[in-house]
């Protein structure tokens, strides 16, 4: 079936009327919207040309309302000019002006006048739009013989002014041309460019009537001028470069380079243009007259073809004359010689000034590279100058900036004084030292922080490194104030280094003898260098020793907190030791100090623990671990000095662990020396008294003596050769303490270290009885390291597992290895010696995880004798009391020292609390070896 023309349907009930199939409606429906879419681009096509029409019309409007407005304007002002008193002065002046001329233009002598004023006007027109110094000067001249052949007394009045006009505009010329001649010769010239130079003294020979000789000083006055402009500090341009920059930079480096180049490229031009080229150009001038030049006549302006008839014989047949022979090469030579000298101060007081203005070590050292590399190049190439004398005095001004500047630069290490002594002034107790811990509460946001940054590995490390050292905020302004003035020194070293390896050829094809090339490199190459570098390590030596008064003065200040303080001063001397210059003279920085710094320390960490010995160790009279006796002897330490052994373990590490050097220790065994056999001749004098006065205690003290001979013997190990006054008091123990010789050799047993046993604390002491529930045992074994040296360590236990850490390759400065949860630096005597122990990968309780030789021959191989030779530390064998002043080092204050080969550590992980014994062992006089043990609980990590 056709489908139906829609537009023979008239509304929708036509097409619903059931006359129509389903697809006849569907094309229906599709004939509609072909239709609404044709009939829709039509309208649009009409809209968009309708539009642009109406676009036009109004274009075309605004356009004849802007001319409309025009044509007002200017009919307005035409009828403004017709007006009837206009008119009629146009009409009597006119008539005034034909009756004039008719007057005066009659005669010959009228027109002549006329012509040379004219042509005056039309000088001054072609001077002013002239470019060509020499065309401009040959103009002038010819404005200045017309001007003079005019009259003023036989002219008309108002010729008169003109021609007094002109003569002003003429010498507004004439300054014009000579500002345009000085432009010329103040710029840099190349060797192609000094033609330029001779055109333009020519052009102010013309224009002053001067000879060469003349324009030879006006060359020179020039150079000197412009030299003293680019070396004005004081120009707005050079300030707002120091404003910019902070010091002179590049804009005071181009200033000096542009004078210094005026100056060797003036001794240049002049020996290449005087007298020759430039007596040549000037005869050039005077070899026609002045009005036959064909440039002059070329100029339309002139007109010279109309007005030259107008012209007397004299202008027609004037020549300019110019002194071209009054500078011959002698004197020529003379003044450039005297004016070298002068422009060589104008330019050193420049340098000078520009120098002064820089702070920045490099950037002096730029600027001499290139001063003096434009010198070689250029100032040789000048014949009659000597360039070795102008190379000595640059040389001679910039030497001496830069040993100032070095000097002032290293003068500036008293800042790390002043920022300690603001520390000081301020100091807070509880507040400014502060330390953050190792293992504190805030480590793991801290570490957290650190480690989701970018580079975190790095900050990660940092953070460890600084909790480590007890780097507080106060330790840290100080050591990067410190850093901060090595990292300017160490640029300095570096630059002073770098001269010795440049090379002073001259890179013109000139030929130069071996003997002026060797004299160069020796001065610039070696000479300044070494001057350099002797008053960079006077002025190293001086700031180090002022430093070092300052530091000293500082501490010698009476203070309440003088413990705190001296841990202050012990880190930030470490840090400032760990980088110094390599001088001889501050090997020793600081170290005077360490000593009176160390017993300040000690003093103040381990005074209490001490003070509160006797009433922990001595006071009792009965013995706790009597049931533990075996065979009537003690095997263990009481539990009071088990106790204050504990406490000075504690408060050593509460300090920090980074303080506690082998110097440090000592001074730690010297004071526990004195003050414990103090306290235990007291306390031992007192109980005789209560022996006389009580014989039925006899028993008991007898045993309390017993077990005091055990603590004593035990504390004799621990102090080792720093506890002379322990070995007496043990000797004096030992006699008074009633056991026969089988006794005491099994009290000596007692004391051999047959196995170790790593126990749950439990085991041996219940709930009220047990020290802690984790200490730090790391300054229990520096309390023992001069023991430990001298013979060896083992440890044992159960219920572990045991990874094994290895370094081979040395150990970084005052790097950890840690026992328990301390840590300690790891020059350390007694851990160096734990590289020897053998781990046993054995887990059952009681089983020994250290071997221990039983014989005296295996002794040095499995423990820390030979180790400590590692470090360079360790005793060579004395065991005699030193009782002399310690002598200060770098590892007193925790600094690595160098030669260690590799340390071993065995790190095991206690998988419940437990009691770890630590045991060392010496040589006994009689029985082979002595031993004791040290107990200590953790839990955790045991590393």
């Amino acid at each position: 079936m056709a489908t139906p023309d829609p537009s023979t349907l008239t509304s929708t009930a036509d097409i619903f009327s059931g006359g129509y199939t389903l697809p006849q409606i569907r094309a229906i429906y599709d004939s509609l919207h072909v239709s609404i879419e044709e009939k829709a681009g039509r309208l649009r096509t009409q809209v968009g040309g309708s539009y642009r029409e109406l676009l036009g019309t109004a274009d075309t409007i605004v356009q004849m309302r802007s001319d409309n407005e025009r044509v007002q304007e200017l009919l307005s002002g035409m009828g403004s000019r017709c007006g009837r008193a206009v008119a009629g002065s146009k009409v009597s002046g006119l008539a005034n002006f034909v009756q004039r001329d008719d007057d005066h233009h009659h005669t010959k002598a009228g027109v002549e006048k006329a012509a040379r004023v004219k042509l005056l006007d039309a000088c001054g027109l072609v001077s002013s739009k002239g470019d060509r110094l020499i065309m401009a000067a040959k103009v002038l001249v010819l404005s200045r013989i017309v001007a003079k052949s005019l009259g003023t007394a036989m002219l008309e009045a108002r010729l008169a002014r003109q021609v007094e006009a002109s003569k002003k505009a003429l010498g507004s010329l004439r300054r014009r041309l000579l500002r345009q001649v000085d432009k010329v010769l103040r710029v840099v010239t190349r060797d192609e460019d000094r033609d330029r130079v001779v055109k333009a003294l020519c052009a102010y020979s013309l224009a002053t009537s001067s000879g060469a000789k003349d324009a030879l000083r006006h060359l020179l006055h020039a150079r000197a001028e412009a030299m003293a402009m680019a070396l004005d500090s004081d120009d707005d341009g050079s300030r707002r470069s120091r404003g910019k920059d902070g010091d002179a930079g590049r804009g005071e480096r181009e200033r000096v380079m542009l004078s210094l180049a005026l100056y060797t490229r003036s001794l240049l031009d002049v020996q290449a243009i005087v007298p020759g080229r430039l007596s040549q150009a000037m005869a050039q001038l005077m070899s026609r007259p002045l009005l036959e030049d064909p440039s002059l006549k070329q100029l339309y302006g002139l007109r010279l073809d109309v007005y030259e008839h107008w012209f007397s014989d004299e202008m027609q047949y004037f020549t300019p004359f110019i002194r071209h022979d009054d500078l011959d090469g002698k004197l020529a030579r003379e003044t450039l010689a005297g004016w070298s000298e002068r422009g060589a101060a104008v330019f050193l007081d420049g340098l000078k000034a520009a120098l002064s203005h820089t702070t920045e070590f490099k950037a002096i050292m730029d600027l001499r590279n290139a001063v003096l590399r434009l010198w070689i190049r250029d100032g040789g190439r000048a014949r009659g100058l000597d360039p070795t004398a102008m190379q000595d005095e640059l040389r001679s001004v910039i030497n001496e900036r830069m040993l100032a500047v070095l000097e002032a630069k290293v003068a500036k290490l008293h800042l790390v004084g002043s920022e300690v002594q603001s520390t000081l002034e301020t100091w807070e107790d509880g507040v400014t030292d502060r330390n953050k811990h190792l293992w504190g509460d805030d480590v793991d946001q801290a570490y957290d922080e650190a480690l989701s940054q970018v580079g975190g590995g790095g900050l990660f490390l940092g953070e460890v490194v600084t909790r480590l050292y007890g780097r507080n905020e106060a330790v840290s302004r100080a050591v990067e104030s410190y850093r901060a003035w090595f990292r300017v020194t160490d640029d300095v070293r570096d630059v002073v280094a770098s001269l010795t390896r440049q090379r002073w050829d001259n890179d013109v094809d000139e030929v130069e003898d071996e003997d002026t090339i060797d004299a160069r490199q020796q001065a610039l190459s070696r000479d300044d260098p070494d001057t350099l570098r002797t008053t960079l390590h006077r002025s190293l030596d001086a700031a180090f020793s002022n430093l070092e008064k300052q530091l000293s003065g500082l501490w010698g200040r009476p203070r309440p907190d003088s413990g705190p303080v001296a841990m202050y001063f012990l880190r930030v001397l470490r840090d400032i030791r760990t980088q110094l210059p390599d001088r001889p003279s501050t090997a020793a920085f600081g170290l005077s100090m360490v000593p009176e710094l160390h017993a300040a320390m000690v003093e103040a960490v381990c005074g209490p623990p001490l003070e509160g010995f006797p009433d922990a160790v001595l006071a009792g009279r009965t013995v706790v671990g009597r049931i533990l006796w075996e065979d009537g002897l003690p095997t263990q330490p009481s539990p009071g000095l088990f106790g204050f052994m504990r406490d000075m373990s504690a408060a050593m590490a509460e300090a920090g662990t980074d303080l506690w050097t082998p110097s440090a220790v000592t001074v730690v065994k010297r004071l526990m020396d004195g003050r414990l056999v103090a306290a235990w001749r007291e306390e031992l004098v007192r109980l005789e008294d209560e022996d006389d006065e009580d014989d039925e205690d006899e028993a008991k003290l007898g045993e309390l003596r017993v077990q005091w001979l055990f603590d004593a013997t035990y504390l004799e190990c621990c102090l080792g050769k720093d506890g002379a006054q322990m070995k007496g008091m043990v000797s004096a123990l030992r006699e008074a303490v009633d056991l026969d010789e089988a006794s005491r050799k099994d009290l000596v047993n007692v004391l051999l270290v047959d196995n170790v046993h790593l126990r749950s604390a439990d085991e041996l002491l219940d709930a009220d009885e047990r020290l802690a529930d984790e200490v730090r045992a790391q300054t229990v074994v520096y309390l023992a390291h001069d023991a430990i040296a001298e013979g060896g360590v083992s440890a044992g236990g159960g219920g572990l597992r045991s990874p094994r850490l290895v370094g081979e390759d040395g150990v970084d400065e005052a790097a950890p290895l840690e026992l328990g949860s301390g840590d300690a630096p790891a020059h350390d005597e007694g851990l160096v010696g734990l590289r020897h122990a053998q781990a046993l990968d054995q887990g059952a309780r009681g089983t020994p995880l250290g071997h221990q030789a039983q014989g005296g021959e295996g002794r040095e191989e499995e423990g820390v004798g030979r180790g400590v030779d590692e470090v360079g530390e360790g005793d060579e064998g004395g065991r005699q009391a030193d009782d002399g002043p310690v002598q200060a080092d770098d590892q007193d204050l925790g600094v690595r020292a160098e030669g260690v080969a590799g340390v071993e550590v065995e790190g095991y992980e206690a998988l419940e609390p437990v009691l770890v014994s630590l045991d060392i062992f010496r040589d006994a006089p009689r029985d082979g070896y002595v031993g004791a043990s040290i107990y200590f609980i953790v839990s955790g990590n045991l590393t």
